[in-house]
């Protein structure tokens, strides 16, 4: 039986964890096509690999363009968002920084997408997940009108191309990683046994609310420009997941800054 997009935390790996978050009961969505603006204008992530790396891994393999590189920081370019790694040493007890990252593609080129991809690195798809007709290695979330494919980078970071039938973003010929629109959703972590209610107090604190359906275990907030996903802490990735620093600038109406009390999160918007 297929998993929903909520029921995530009786995953027994990582793909299975982050890919049934793409699922959820209910109608799919009718909705009319939403202009492109990206919400996620800059993502400060940790991580335990070296920065010589993740530049071999962002700017050579997926061609993002460097806006800063220093010994310990990496900044590349995805589309409007910039995306930032700081290393952090790490005890080797614990499980090492890993994030959910997810890339708004166009939403007429996942072929192209899932071809450019492959040539670089293989796909980390769960087996049980409804699938395209024509490729089975892409995809289908029907209840969020999308398609996607799932790999990692050299951290374990689970990233995410999602090609958003409901965004108007759309582009010409083949995919290259020039036609990346942003980064589109980041998740967060949450101890909460129901993290609706944590939730919805950042939610208010950025000024969106939640995106289609919710549950006690997951919560997205934001639209198809731009996601925050927050889960209940226990997902199944190379080990437990846990709780990382994790800054976030969006684009918003009002001014804004917000610390999650008891957790590393810092969310602003401009």
């Amino acid at each position: 039986m297929t998993m929903e997009r909520r029921e995530f935390l009786g995953a027994s790996s990582g793909a299975c964890a982050i890919l049934a978050l793409h699922h959820a009961a209910g109608p799919a969505i009718a909705a009319p096509r939403v202009a492109l603006r990206p919400r996620l204008l800059d993502l400060r992530l940790n991580t335990a690999s070296s920065i010589e790396e993740m530049a071999e891994f962002y700017a050579g393999l997926m061609e993002f363009p460097i806006e800063a590189r220093t010994r310990d920081t990496l900044v590349v370019r995805a589309g409007a968002t910039r995306l930032s790694f700081e290393h952090v040493e790490w005890d080797e007890g614990r499980t090492p920084p890993w994030y959910h990252v997810a890339f708004n593609v166009p939403q007429n080129q996942i072929v192209s997408v899932r071809d450019w991809q492959l040539e670089r690195t293989p796909f980390d798809n769960n087996p049980e997940a409804p699938r395209h007709p024509d490729h089975p290695d892409i995809v289908h979330f029907a209840h969020w009108d999308a398609h996607a494919v799932f790999f990692r980078d050299p951290a374990g970071n689970m990233l995410e191309h999602i090609a958003r039938h409901t965004l108007d973003y759309s582009r010409p010929g083949r995919f290259t990683s020039r036609d990346i629109a942003c980064c589109s959703e980041i998740a967060l972590v949450l101890n909460d046994e129901d993290v609706r209610p944590g939730a919805d107090s950042i939610g208010e604190a950025a000024g969106v609310g939640r995106y289609v359906s919710s549950s006690s275990r997951f919560v997205a907030l934001g639209d198809e420009n731009g996601l925050v996903l927050i889960m209940r802490r226990g997902v199944s990735m190379r080990g437990r997941a846990d709780v990382y620093p994790t800054e976030i600038e969006t684009r918003t109406d009002a001014p804004f800054e917000h610390e999650v009390a008891g957790f590393p999160f810092r969310i602003s918007g401009r």
